[in-house]
């Protein structure tokens, strides 16, 4: 699940002020060992072998992430 939000606020005097804010819970993934181990040439899609098991589809999960931006702005007038 993602979440994003954003925004501007006008201060004045040629001053904005925005912001973006983006945060996901942790997806989930299968492992994969990068080894051919079904000897079959691809290398991708083998799925790693923890604790002598072979890792379930979407067995692990990601970090959870989290971004925040901020941005403080100035307009100038040339004359």
């Amino acid at each position: 699940m993602q979440l994003t939000l954003s925004g501007l606020i006008d201060l004045g005097h040629g001053f904005t002020a925005s912001g973006i804010v983006i945060t996901r819970s942790a997806v989930p993934f299968h492992p994969v060992i990068g080894a051919d181990q079904q000897n079959d040439t691809n290398d991708d899609n083998d799925r790693a072998i923890i604790n002598g098991l072979v890792a379930g589809r979407n067995s692990l999960r990601q970090p959870y992430f989290f971004n925040l931006d901020l941005r403080l702005l100035k307009a100038f007038r040339f004359r």
